[in-house]
């Protein structure tokens, strides 16, 4: 019998290979401390050879999907995110308004 890790190994082996984006996300859940985290990052460092491209967000302390949401885009867009973009783009809008 294939212990709990190792169905959710394959699984993600399985969503990774798809050849048409899913559209839809995994969820790990479990207590805290139970190695959920430890987990996923041994599975990166093991696709990783295999040019594995991904994005880890903890939904700690969120309690919205805009927080996810705002995750993924400060994890996309760097640059379009730091402080500097996001006051600049205060600026443009105050200055349309007027």
């Amino acid at each position: 019998m294939l212990s709990h890790n190792q169905k959710i190994f394959e699984f993600l082996e399985y969503y990774c290979q798809l050849s048409d984006s899913p559209e839809y996300a995994v969820l790990i859940k479990g207590a805290w401390g139970s190695g959920k985290t430890q987990f996923i990052n041994q599975f990166i460092e093991k696709r990783n050879s295999q040019s594995l491209k991904s994005l880890l967000v903890s939904t700690y302390g969120m309690s919205s999907f805009k927080d996810i949401e705002d995750e993924f885009f400060r994890l996309l867009h760097p640059k379009l995110s730091s402080k500097k973009a996001i006051l600049a783009g205060k600026v443009v809008k105050g200055f349309l308004k007027g």
